[in-house]
Formats: C-alpha cells, sequence, structure tokens
C-alpha cells in the first residue's frame, strides 16, 4: 500500500521524468538522422536501435518535431543538397544518390516542392555558389 501510495503522490514526477527521456530519445534519433542521413535509414531500424516499436517512435516524434521521421529525413537531406547546390558544382545524379535518394526525379520533384525551384536552377541562381 506504501508502494501506490508513493506512485499516486509522485506521479507528475515520474510522468515528468519519462517525458524527459523520451525528449532525449528523440534528440539522439535527430542527431542520428542528422549523422547519417546519406545511408538507406528505416523506421524500423532507428526504432530497434532505442528499443521502441516503430509506431510508438514515430507518434512521439512527431509530438516533439511536428513531423514524422521519414519527412525530417527528407528535410535533413534537402537542406544538405541546397547546401551542396550553393557551395559546389555538382550533377543533380550524382548529388540525389550521395544523399541517399536511389531516383534523380524524385529528389527533383521533392527539391522543387520544398524549395519551389527545381535543383538546376538552384545551383545556377546568382549568389547561390
Amino acid at each position: 500500500m506504501e508502494m501506490l501510495y508513493y506512485v499516486i503522490k509522485n506521479f507528475s514526477r515520474v510522468e515528468q521524468s519519462a517525458g524527459q527521456y523520451h525528449e532525449r530519445i528523440i534528440d539522439q534519433v535527430k542527431l542520428y538522422i542528422e549523422k547519417y542521413y546519406p545511408q538507406d535509414i528505416s523506421l524500423s531500424q532507428i526504432a530497434g536501435m532505442v528499443h521502441y516499436s516503430p509506431g510508438h517512435l514515430n507518434v512521439l516524434f512527431r509530438q516533439q518535431v511536428g513531423m514524422p521521421i521519414h519527412q525530417y529525413l527528407i528535410k535533413c537531406r534537402l537542406k544538405h543538397a541546397a547546401k551542396a547546390l550553393r557551395e559546389e558544382a555538382v550533377f543533380i545524379n550524382d548529388l540525389a544518390a550521395s544523399l541517399g535518394f536511389h531516383d534523380p526525379l524524385y529528389f527533383s520533384r521533392l527539391f522543387r516542392k520544398h524549395y519551389g525551384i527545381s535543383p538546376k536552377k538552384y545551383a545556377e541562381k546568382p549568389g547561390s555558389q
């Protein structure tokens, strides 16, 4: 009975520490994605590394970050694509492959949707290099 009373009395403290634990896990997932974005990364793979079910991890990630893991991965890859297009002359096909996109056309569509301009025109834009 004492144990039950302790848990009820300190429930908010336990809940807070669980929330902080989830935040740390999500931060580590974000760091992992930002470091290994060029590789094939799956939700199942990440979930296995942090010992969560894929669905639960994706729900927690969406709550904290505001988007599912696959969208965060794409956003990270596109951010690096924009940086590469600004800083160096690269072929779009090579850039797409180096970022983990298996289909350059898919990469171009995503880039255009995100930035409102094709990767080629983005690279040619004055002030981008």
